[in-house]
């Protein structure tokens, strides 16, 4: 199982998003970035401007972090973590 920081990342800003929702839009995209650690700042930007729109439609559709990652082609499936 190799480490994946895209995929980290990923379920690490999804699971932040999903503490700011149900705001609007353009203020949650605004603000989770100021959630993460500095040294990922810069990463962040890149990722919301990147995907933000998509991830906030997935979230809004209920879909689960590592289901959005994997969509967005960040995670792989298979590293689904077993529930339990």
């Amino acid at each position: 199982e190799t480490f994946n920081p895209a995929c980290t990342l990923c379920l690490y800003i999804i699971k932040k998003l999903e503490t700011l929702l149900p705001k609007n839009m353009t203020e949650i995209m605004g603000e989770v970035c100021d959630l993460v650690p500095e040294s990922y700042k810069d990463r962040c930007d890149d990722f919301v401007d990147k995907y933000g729109v998509q991830i906030v439609e997935f979230l809004l559709s209920s879909a689960a972090p590592h289901t959005i990652c994997s969509l967005l082609h960040l995670c792989l499936f298979k590293e689904q973590p077993v529930a339990g």
